[in-house]
């Protein structure tokens, strides 16, 4: 045979072997002897339908390949077809070179049992296996090369069982492609563009690629479109409680990832893109809406995040409504919102640490933000108006539309965002908010406008205990307002601007009257700052304000009923809270200058009406006060010269008043110095109070005051010059209030002749002494003299007269009615007071020493005894004698010769003459017989009866109405001469017993 034919059957036979090899061993054992390997090696039931392999094209398919579960008879790994076919080249140049490796439907089904168990966690390697360390051989030996032009990946599908959450996730209909991947020298800089498309969740998933996945560079330029995805079935996934859920929404993503490596071999990485979040809808446990937004646009610039910088360009959210419940606990239905406060303090302290070192910093920059059309919507049920009656509902605030434009923000230190914010409250009120800020450091410049915010909004916030209605008012506020925050100087912050209410009303819960109207109050040209701390006003005006006070039926206050107290007050916890409310008020004034300067340019008052109205006297009272224009310029806490005040308006339309001087209530120690006049106040319209406090109607009279109060270093000094004139009471009222004091005599001892009362009330005390009371001091002032009327009334004129209390008594020698020079001085004092308080009446009360005045009496009747015994003549001119102020008769002239004859004649015929002679009576023979014990002898004999000092009392008190009635300007009928109960005056005091008193009237 020959040597080619030999070869010739050797190759064929060879080729025969080669193909039946191929085509029917390899399959052949494969198919019998992989499923058991597999099967065993994974402890899963593993199976092949078909294995099929091509000697000549080098092509190996496996059709239907299936592992199942450990436990089940679902599939756990499973294709239908997967198909590789490489090239004869790969046998000369040493490399896997293909020309197809396809892979049909496969399937993978994951299942999560446990957090930390799967159904694959069985075939992970335990880790106590050491993996041996590749030798440097195998550290050196270079990497397979390999190209294969066209890989493919049809009709796959993913399925990821959730256990723990309940959850299953599938990735379907994945088809995956790569167009070519080569790692050969040659193909190194030649662009690989896969591409992975397939629903995710029913989200349409597609991903396409250019990279170099060999090359140096590994540049990597990837595009992600995923559109559908349905938010509320990964919200679940979030590591941490943030206490809302995600009940509906979707989400659009176009992104685009760019990686690469530089010479130096640092990564670079950049995304771009856009998401797009429709019909967002977050809502709490209990399945209450807190926010939802039907449409959010975010356009990703180009950025960096390995480099610590993302840049949005865009930020777009369309109409989101925010709902915002309070509940009847007082709960905000947001305030649970967010990570737990621990883990959020980590994260921020974790930020704090980045942000210390100024290269890990990370950079935000966002171009432009608009929320459009948004609204706010807010529910309370904790309100006290919906806490009294639940069934009326919560109260309903709103601000709708919201807008906000945000542009050019950064992180970046020193940059600034431009702001503008505005939104309409309650369908009525504007607020606007423009201007810049930043976060590095925080600072902002903003200027604020809020405009016709209705009052009545605050009405379901008053307390239960506050019985008042708002039923008009509106507050506006416009201004500019800077913050800034600094590590080292700590916060600085400063307002300027205007704010003010205008028609405001107040009204009485309880009677619907109006409490308060006010036309305007505004506030211009307020600078407030801190760090530091300074309070600056220009100018604060009160215009058209009527302020009703009210005294009700049962005594009490309008202004105090307005707020009450549930319950009985307990006594000793009101004390004890004056008395630590007064420590308090000691430590503050104790505490030193006032904590920052404050000042007010001026205080403008117009228009302003009080009007007072007491319900709880009949007739019913009513007052009314007007301050037309009203100026106090330069308060501050700096100025202690005070000041300017001015103030002009009318009691009751026809009592004008003026108020003038310094005043600076903003000092630590107050500073005042007013003057305040009135004139021509009608005191008749007061008659319902005198009635009722003094028992008399007021007839007629005004009123004009003279005010003069100095307030400095809490020491007061104050002048009160009161002038009535014309003054007089009218008829009787009774009255259980009424004072038991004698008013009427009050009032005619201190009017004049003219008809005017004038007073001067002194009034001096510390103002930081608790027991003071300006009000106390005063009235007390005034019932001082009412009490002076009735017990000294005599020192209520000693402005008129001098001499006081000692006016009211005229005394006389014993036994006698005649006026001495003492009495007839008082006397004269008594006829100017008359004359000068034409209103008083006088009442005389004579009195007798019934010891002086009878020994005075028997004297005298003695001296007549003698005249008797004397010569016809003398007797009979006895009267004539008789010495005018001694009261002595002319006998007592006689010579002691005679004088002592006839006494011995009157003691024979008085003592010594009838059948009672005393014992002890000496004989007129008796040599040892004295003149002074027959004076005395004939003295006990003598007898002066009460009629005799009647008589004597009688004689004093007309000798001193004659005395005072020689004053032709007096009327005898304001004098009466009134009969004493006794002889002698029940307190004799420090005067005689012979005297006579005079009581006013």
């Amino acid at each position: 045979m020959k040597r080619n034919k030999k070869i010739a059957i050797i190759a064929g036979i060879l080729i025969l072997l080669y193909t039946l090899t191929g085509f029917l061993v390899i399959p052949l054992i494969a198919e019998s002897v992989l499923p058991d390997k597999l099967s065993k090696q994974l402890d899963r039931q593993a199976s092949i339908e078909n294995i099929y392999f091509n000697p000549y094209t080098l092509t190996l398919e496996l059709e239907g390949f299936e592992i199942r579960e450990k436990t089940g008879n679902e599939n756990f790994i499973a294709f239908d077809r997967f198909l590789v076919n490489l090239q004869w080249s790969s046998l000369f140049k040493l490399s896997l070179i293909g020309r197809e490796l396809r892979l049909e439907n496969p399937m993978i089904r994951i299942t999560r049992v446990s957090d930390t168990k799967f159904n694959f966690s069985d075939l992970i390697p335990s880790g106590k296996e050491k993996t041996p360390s590749p030798s440097e051989e195998e550290k050196n030996q270079k990497p397979l090369r390999f190209f294969f032009s066209n890989i493919t990946l049809s009709g796959g599908k993913f399925v990821f069982r959730d256990k723990p959450m309940d959850k299953t996730h599938s990735f379907s209909d994945i088809n995956f492609n790569i167009p070519g991947l080569s790692n050969f020298e040659s193909d190194i800089n030649t662009y690989s563009k896969p591409m992975l498309a397939g629903d995710l969740n029913e989200a349409q998933l597609k991903v396409t690629a250019t990279t170099k996945p060999f090359a140096d560079s590994l540049k990597t330029i990837i595009d992600i479109s995923m559109s559908g995805i349905s938010l509320p079935g990964y919200f679940d996934y979030v590591p941490v409680p943030l206490g809302f859920s995600v009940s509906e929404g979707k989400l659009d993503i176009n992104a685009s990832v760019s990686f690469s490596k530089n010479r130096q071999g640092q990564s670079v990485l950049e995304v771009s893109g856009a998401a797009d979040f429709s019909d967002l809808l977050l809502t709490e446990k209990n399945a209450e809406e807190i926010l939802s937004i039907p449409s959010i646009n975010l356009k990703m610039a180009p950025s960096a995040p390995l480099n610590k910088k993302i840049r949005i360009e865009s930020l777009t959210i369309t109409e989101p409504s925010v709902t915002i419940i309070r509940r009847a606990d007082g709960k905000l239905n947001i305030a649970n919102l967010g990570p737990p406060a621990s883990e959020s303090r980590d994260e921020k302290q974790e930020e704090k640490a980045e942000d210390k070192d100024p290269q890990k910093s990370f950079i935000f920059e966002l171009d432009l933000l608009e929320l459009d059309s948004g609204s706010i919507r807010f529910r309370d049920f904790a309100a006290p108006a919906v806490l009294q009656n639940p069934d009326a509902g919560p109260v309903k605030m709103q601000a709708a539309p919201v807008d906000l434009t945000v542009s050019a923000f950064s992180n970046q230190p020193g940059h600034q965002a431009e702001l503008d914010f505005s939104a309409k409250l309650n369908t009525d009120a504007l607020l606007s908010v423009t201007g810049a800020f930043g976060v590095a450091p925080l600072a902002s410049n903003i200027d604020i406008k809020l405009k016709d915010l209705k009052l009545t909004n605050a009405q379901p916030y008053f307390p239960e205990s506050l019985h008042l209605m708002l039923s008009g008012g509106r507050f506006g506020l416009e201004g500019n307002t800077r913050f800034h925050a600094d590590a080292e100087e700590g916060i600085t912050a400063h307002f300027a601007g205007n704010a003010g209410l205008r028609d405001m009303v107040l009204i009485e819960e309880k009677t619907g009257r109006k409490l308060t109207e006010l036309k305007s109050f505004e506030a211009n040209g307020i600078d407030v700052a801190i760090n530091p701390t300074e309070i600056n006003l220009e100018e604060l005006s009160v215009a058209g304000l009527n302020q009703k006070i009210a005294v009700g039926q049962d005594g009490r206050m309008n202004l105090k009923n307005i707020y009450q107290k549930k319950g009985e007050i307990d006594k000793e916890k009101e004390k004890s809270g004056e008395a630590a409310a007064r420590d308090k008020t000691k430590d503050s004034q104790e505490g030193g200058k006032t904590a920052f300067p404050v000042s007010i340019g001026e205080v403008k008052l117009a228009g302003i009406n009080v009007l007072f109205t007491d319900y709880s006297i009949k007739p019913n009272y009513s007052s009314n006060l007007t301050l037309d224009q009203g100026s106090i310029k330069g308060l501050s806490t700096t100025a202690f010269q005070g000041a300017e005040a001015r103030l002009k308006g009318a009691v009751n339309n026809h009592a004008p008043f003026t108020v003038a001087g310094r005043i600076n209530p903003l000092l630590e120690e107050i500073l005042l110095d007013l003057d305040f006049n009135m004139d021509n106040l009608e005191l008749s319209p007061f008659s319902p109070y005198s009635g009722k406090y003094i028992g008399r109607a007021i007839q007629k009279g005004k009123l004009n005051l003279e005010l003069d109060y100095m307030v400095e270093n809490s020491e007061l000094d104050a002048k009160n010059h009161i002038l009535l004139d014309q003054f007089s009471l009218g008829q009787r009222i009774e009255s259980d209030d009424a004072l038991n004091l004698p008013v009427g005599l009050a009032v005619a001892l201190l009017k004049d002749r003219k008809g005017k009362i004038d007073l001067n009330l002194p009034v001096s005390g510390r103002l930081d002494d608790p027991k003071f009371s300006l009000g106390g001091v005063i009235f007390q002032a005034l019932k001082n003299i009412l009490v002076k009327a009735a017990t000294s009334p005599f020192s209520l004129v000693s402005s008129i007269v001098k001499g006081g209390e000692e006016l009211r008594y005229i005394e006389f020698n014993a036994g006698s009615a005649d006026i001495t020079d003492t009495a007839a001085k008082k006397i004269d004092s008594i006829q100017t007071l008359l004359y000068e308080r034409p209103g008083l009446n006088m009442e005389v009360t004579g009195y007798a020493d019934q010891t002086k005045d009878r020994e005075a009496l028997a004297g005298m009747v003695l001296e007549e005894k003698i005249l008797e015994a004397g010569s016809k003549d003398k007797n009979e001119n006895k009267n004539e004698n008789k010495d005018e102020k001694t009261g002595e008769t002319e006998d007592a002239k006689l010579s002691e010769k005679e004088y002592n004859k006839l006494l011995r004649q009157v003691y024979k015929k008085e003592v010594l003459s009838g059948p009672d002679v005393p014992e002890d009576a000496k004989p007129l023979s008796d040599e040892s017989l004295t003149t002074e014990e027959m004076r005395k002898k004939i003295l006990q004999g003598i007898t002066i009866d009460d009629s005799k000092l009647r008589s004597l009392i009688q004689k004093r008190g007309k000798t001193v109405i004659d005395a005072i009635l020689k004053d032709e300007r007096i009327a005898a009928k304001r004098l009466f001469l009134k009969k004493a109960k006794n002889l002698s005056p029940p307190e004799p005091g420090k005067f005689k017993k012979s005297r006579v008193e005079l009581g006013l009237q």
